[in-house]
C-alpha cells in the first residue's frame, strides 16, 4: 500500500518515475537470521529445513524482472506464484482489495512519516 501511495505522488510531480512492487518470497538469506527475533529465528530455521523455501538467487527473480521487463502494470504485485506465493515461478499475485484503499494509503504514509521522523517531500 504504502508504494501505491508512492505511485501515485510520484504520477503528481510529473516525473517520469515508474514504481513496481515485487517481493521475494521465503528466500534463504541471511535477513532473518541476522535481524529476527528468537521465535522469528527458530520458525524460520525450521522452515528452512523444508521445502518451502526457495535459495536467494531464485528470491531475487521478481526484483530483477520488475527492474528489467517492458510491459508490467505498476498497480499489480510481482513475486512466486507457487504454493503460498513464498515459492515457485514469478509473476503476478494476488492482492486483497483493501490493498488498493486510497485512504488507508494516505494514512499509512503519514503514519510511517511520524514513525520514522523522515518526511519524503516526494
Amino acid at each position: 500500500m504504502f508504494a501505491y501511495d508512492l505511485q501515485d505522488r510520484v504520477a503528481r510531480t510529473g516525473r517520469q518515475v515508474a514504481v513496481y512492487v515485487c517481493h521475494p518470497g521465503a528466500s534463504a538469506t541471511s535477513l532473518i537470521r541476522t535481524c529476527g527475533g528468537p521465535m522469528t529465528r527458530s520458525t524460520w530455521w525450521l522452515m528452512s529445513k523444508l521445502p518451502i523455501v526457495q535459495t536467494a538467487e531464485r528470491g531475487a527473480y521478481p526484483e530483477v524482472m520488475c527492474a528489467t521487463e517492458d510491459g508490467l502494470e505498476q498497480r499489480a504485485l510481482y513475486g512466486p506464484t507457487g504454493r503460498m506465493e513464498i515459492v515457485g515461478p514469478v509473476g503476478r499475485g494476488r492482492l486483497e482489495p483493501y490493498a488498493y484503499d486510497k485512504e488507508t494509503m494516505v494514512r499509512l504514509w503519514a503514519r510511517s512519516e511520524v514513525e520514522t521522523g523522515f518526511r519524503w517531500a516526494v
